[in-house]
């Protein structure tokens, strides 16, 4: 999480639902000097309100692989690069 938060310039949480076990949070960001990316981040708890499950959905495209290609980067001899998008 410490590798791809330091990925953004700013974050800002824009708005949240519910739905059962599910919390989903739209935000808005920028990265790499100014690109905006805008997504969904889905929290799943548990019976007793604990996270249990976490999925962060980045979009546009071209912002979503750029975002993937740096994480790749930072985290090189960590995670394996296949993991990320070479382009």
């Amino acid at each position: 999480m410490a590798a791809a938060s330091g990925i953004y310039e700013s974050l800002t949480f824009t708005h949240q639902a519910g739905a059962g076990v599910r919390t989903y949070l739209e935000w808005e960001a920028t990265a790499f000097g100014g690109t905006r990316l805008q997504g969904v981040t889905v929290l799943t708890k548990d019976d007793e309100g604990r996270i249990v499950d976490v999925a962060i959905h980045h979009r546009p495209l071209a912002a979503a692989l750029a975002f993937s290609r740096e994480l790749g980067e930072r985290l090189a001899g960590t995670i394996d690069r296949d993991h990320f998008h070479q382009g």
